[in-house]
């Protein structure tokens, strides 16, 4: 369970599923699962606070078993090299700047707030900064 605030900018990674339970919706009118969302509740978890790690060229902020979040700042006009980690989807989400990622796939641009798929099949994927880039790197690991 979480609660999102005014102004909080929140970045949700989670282990892959296609469940959510609403506990409370802010007066929207969508419906709640009260009871589906209490009976999958964990008491205790692993969860807790992590120390980033820094990395050749990026910082890994978090490395569980069903996901990892790695933090990347490129000064602007510098590229940087994202083939570490192919044949796994994943995305790619802009907090600050902009650029342009490219891939086998092809090329598209990325802004504040915006997040690119990477799918399994993209190799040589790369990340040009036209400004001050800060992204973060989702991805699931191979299990």
């Amino acid at each position: 369970m979480h609660a999102i605030g005014h102004g909080v900018v929140l970045l949700e990674t989670q282990q892959t599923c296609d469940v959510t339970y609403r506990l409370y919706d802010y007066g929207r009118p969508r419906e709640l699962h009260l009871e589906q969302g209490l009976a999958v509740t964990k008491l205790h978890t692993a969860a807790g606070k992590v120390r980033p790690v820094a990395m050749d060229g990026f910082t890994r902020l978090i490395e569980q078993k069903y996901f990892v979040v790695d933090r990347f700042d490129v000064a602007a006009g510098a590229t940087v090299s994202l083939a570490d980690v192919t044949g796994v989807s994943g995305c790619l989400v802009c907090l600050k700047g902009s650029g342009t990622v490219t891939s086998s796939e092809g090329s598209v641009e990325l802004s504040i707030g915006e997040a690119v798929v990477v799918p399994a099949k993209a190799s040589a994927v790369s990340v040009k900064a036209e400004t001050a880039l800060t992204l973060f790197r989702c991805f699931e690991p191979s299990l």
